[in-house]
């Protein structure tokens, strides 16, 4: 009983099975709440209020790119940025990350 993609198992006359694909939009939401995990640790190291508003700019591949422009939403809400970037325009706190295979740079300034 096996199909691509999925995880079946039997047992007493009960079959269950699970969907194990990664969908585009999972991978996506996936790479935001690691930009975001990131985002917060540099609020943490900058010493930044937990009240105070940002604005973030990033460069990374266009990939990445897609998938945290995709998010923009979500991730402004959960670091309280004002702006979410795609181009590193401002001076801040600066720092290189590996978000899975993609380089990124994040700058983050206290608004």
């Amino acid at each position: 009983h096996e199909i691509e993609g999925w995880i079946v198992e039997s047992e007493e006359g009960v079959t269950v099975a699970i969907d194990t694909e990664l969908n585009e939009e999972l991978i996506a939401e996936g790479y935001a709440r690691e930009f975001v995990n990131r985002v917060q640790n540099m609020r943490k190291d900058a010493e930044y209020d937990v009240v105070d508003r940002i604005n973030v700019s990033f460069e990374t591949d266009p990939k990445l790119n897609d998938y945290v422009t995709g998010f923009s939403g979500y991730i402004t809400s959960e670091v309280l940025a004002d702006s979410l970037n795609g181009k590193i325009e401002i001076e801040g706190v600066k720092e290189e990350f590996k978000i899975g295979d993609f380089d990124c740079t994040i700058v983050i300034k206290k608004v």
